[in-house]
This record gives structure tokens, C-alpha cells and sequence, in this order.
């Protein structure tokens, strides 16, 4: 449990706690800078969703039907967003901790 070991970079949860306590502290300022960062990986996952799930369903339905191979790309996918969105999510407290550094 996070809680448990203390603050970690290898965690989600605390990546996301820390931004978000971060954030709350100045949401009037600070949820502009993360709109920047936000909206457009929301926006490219959004855009991308068809494509990904049609992708899945044809490993799925197609011809040559192989349920692995769509879990394993499924997965890949994944990982590789929520990867990406803790990443942003660190560098983006790391952000706001030097932006605002004398502001609290």
C-alpha cells in the first residue's frame, strides 16, 4: 500500500495524489497549466479509441481470430498510457512545485 511505505515516484497513486493536492492548492491558477498538458493526450486518446478498438475487434472476429494477440495489444496499449500518463503527471507536479514555489 502507498500509504504504507511512504511517498514513492514508482507509484501512480501518489503521483496523482501529489498533483492533485498540488493543484488544489491554487485551482484558479494552476488548472491552466494542466489544461496544457491534459486535454491533448485526452484528445489523442479519444481520437485513437476507434481505431484501437477496431484493431482489437478484428484480432478478435477477423479471419484469423486470436484472442491473445488482442489481449497482448490491448495491454501493450495499456500500459504504454497509463506509462505515459504518470509520467506527465510527476513532471507536471515537479511544474507546479517550481512554478509556484513561493505562492502557497
Amino acid at each position: 500500500h502507498a500509504r504504507k511505505t511512504g511517498y514513492t515516484r514508482e507509484s501512480a497513486w501518489w503521483a496523482f495524489n501529489r498533483l492533485g493536492t498540488l493543484a488544489a492548492q491554487r485551482w484558479g491558477d494552476m488548472r491552466h497549466d494542466l489544461d496544457v498538458v491534459w486535454i491533448p493526450m485526452q484528445n489523442e486518446i479519444f481520437a485513437k479509441q476507434a481505431e484501437v478498438e477496431k484493431e482489437a475487434q478484428q484480432m478478435l472476429m477477423g479471419k484469423r481470430k486470436d484472442s491473445k494477440r488482442a489481449a497482448k495489444y490491448l495491454t501493450k496499449y495499456t500500459m504504454e498510457w497509463g506509462n505515459k500518463v504518470v509520467d506527465h503527471a510527476l513532471k507536471l507536479g515537479d511544474g507546479l512545485w517550481t512554478k509556484y514555489d513561493e505562492k502557497f
